[in-house]
């Protein structure tokens, strides 16, 4: 009799510490706080970038816009040694030098592409492995202004979540 009362208190014990513990391992999965309004978000880049080697450039890059994408605006920023940048001339039509970033005039939609070269400037003469040329490139959404037509804005922040405390989340 005593062995069932001892077995039974053990197993009602471990039955609360299993219940206890059940909603502390719940609220780590459940956990959320809610805000006004909705945002899409996509788990996956809009804009591909296919760099190659070119039997006249240094470096050949092609930006490629997803089909399922809506229309961006990209640039690009090269970064290279200091005494070969000299040697070096950037660009192709449709793209404007501003600060570092080379930008492409026009908004690009489903499945259009830009290209950009980095060539030797003619006569310089260095060894290609000696060196190497990194481009980093980001995109933004095309906006529309008043009149229908589209630009870029480098400075926009497309997606910012601020919890509103009265649907319980934190000022």
């Amino acid at each position: 009799m005593k062995n069932t009362k001892k077995h039974a208190l053990i197993l009602t014990l471990a039955g609360l510490v299993i219940l206890l513990s059940v909603p502390l391992a719940l609220s780590y999965f459940s956990t959320f706080t809610r805000v006004k309004g909705a945002r899409t978000l996509r788990l996956y880049d809009d804009v591909t970038i296919i760099e190659r080697e070119g039997e006249n450039a240094i470096k050949h890059v092609e930006l490629v816009v997803d089909e399922n994408s809506d229309p961006v605006y990209v640039r690009l920023a090269v970064f290279a040694p200091t005494d070969i940048e000299a040697l070096l001339e950037y660009g192709d039509e449709n793209w404007t030098k501003d600060g570092i970033y080379y930008t492409y005039d026009q908004g690009l939609t489903k499945g259009q592409h830009a290209e950009f070269s980095i060539r030797l400037a003619e006569g310089a003469e260095i060894q290609r492995d000696d060196f190497d040329v990194i481009v980093v490139y980001e995109y933004t959404p095309a906006l529309m202004d008043g009149s229908g037509n589209y630009y870029a804005d480098w400075n926009q922040e497309h997606y910012s979540i601020t919890p509103d405390a009265s649907l319980g989340g934190e000022p």
